[in-house]
């Protein structure tokens, strides 16, 4: 039996939804976060010596709205954070996405996927905030994931399109980005084992393994919407940081986060077919692991939600 009902989450998202919702506002804070050490340094950089391109109108190129912007992405991600009516999160989801399309029009962001991928998500949650004022917390997962899953698809066909070159086929592009030079614990190592033949030909197939795990993921994704397509795209964009670049965390941590949503409808099915009256209370009937953070009772406390005001049926 499900024991909640449809526009239980009209007011206030039920613990459930609210647990998720947070969990995917957090991760795609933290995905905007881990760039501020680079644009804290280009700040004075873009004051001191403006860029100048006819395409880009002066309000799109000026520092002061690219400051702006990320400022108000970041507030609004944190008050996303907070528990508080649905019609408030609503808002601040929507000046959040306003405010990253701003930075993927402006001239000193619009080649930053970072922001392209946190703007899917936010995208997302305005749907979710959207839809929880009509359906249940169960239909609203189920359908989230859905939806998730196709957002995910949609970010991975990006990448592997971009990937369907004689270029990026051969590996030259991969080796002349990260084999060659690039500063990184991996290529590092490579570079201290192979020589350079070596090294084109260990390019090519690094090359040929991301187009074809980025492309078959995305074929996973649709055909297979459940947590174990979740979990490898989870497991795909942590390799693709792990094993390229510390800062693609920023790219890939949003996408991340939408593949959780699937982990955590799972989660909430197996809790709610084990102890439904745990579920309703927000609570958990056991813990496992890492998966832990993914549950909606001991992540935030059950004594803290005891409190909240109440939801209008």
């Amino acid at each position: 039996m499900v024991p909640f009902r449809a526009g239980e989450n009209a007011r206030y998202l039920s613990p459930v939804a609210s647990n998720l919702f947070r969990l995917l506002s957090g991760l795609t804070l933290l995905a905007i976060l881990w760039k501020a050490p680079g644009y804290l340094s280009l700040f004075p950089v873009y004051r001191e010596t403006p860029l100048v391109d006819e395409f880009f109108p002066y309000w799109l190129s000026h520092p002061r709205t690219l400051a702006l912007a990320y400022l108000g992405t970041v507030l609004s991600l944190a008050v996303n954070m907070i528990r508080m009516p649905r019609r408030f999160l609503l808002s601040s989801s929507a000046v959040g996405f306003a405010a990253l399309l701003i930075l993927c029009l402006h001239q000193g962001a619009y080649n930053d996927v970072t922001f392209y991928t946190a703007a899917w998500n936010l995208l997302w949650s305005i749907w979710f905030l959207c839809r929880s004022r009509i359906d249940s917390t169960a239909t609203l997962l189920a359908k989230g994931s859905w939806l998730a899953h196709g957002v995910l698809a949609i970010i991975l066909l990006g990448g592997a399109v971009g990937k369907w070159t004689s270029a990026y086929w051969s590996g030259q592009v991969l080796y002349e980005i990260y084999f060659a030079e690039r500063d990184f614990w991996f290529f590092n190592l490579l570079r201290g084992w192979c020589d350079d033949s070596t090294l084109r030909q260990l390019a090519c197939w690094y090359s040929r393994i991301v187009i074809g795990m980025e492309s078959g993921m995305c074929v996973a994704l649709l055909a297979f919407p459940g947590r174990w397509s979740a979990w490898g795209a989870v497991i795909l964009f942590a390799s693709i940081a792990l094993f390229s670049n510390w800062m693609l965390f920023s790219v890939v941590l949003s996408p991340i986060a939408l593949a959780l949503v699937s982990v955590y409808r799972h989660r909430y099915l197996t809790d709610l077919a084990e102890d439904p009256a745990s579920v309703e209370n927000g609570g958990c009937s056991r813990a496992r692991g890492f998966l832990q953070i993914l549950r909606y009772g001991r992540w935030f406390g059950s004594e803290r939600r005891a409190v909240l005001p109440p939801r209008l049926h």
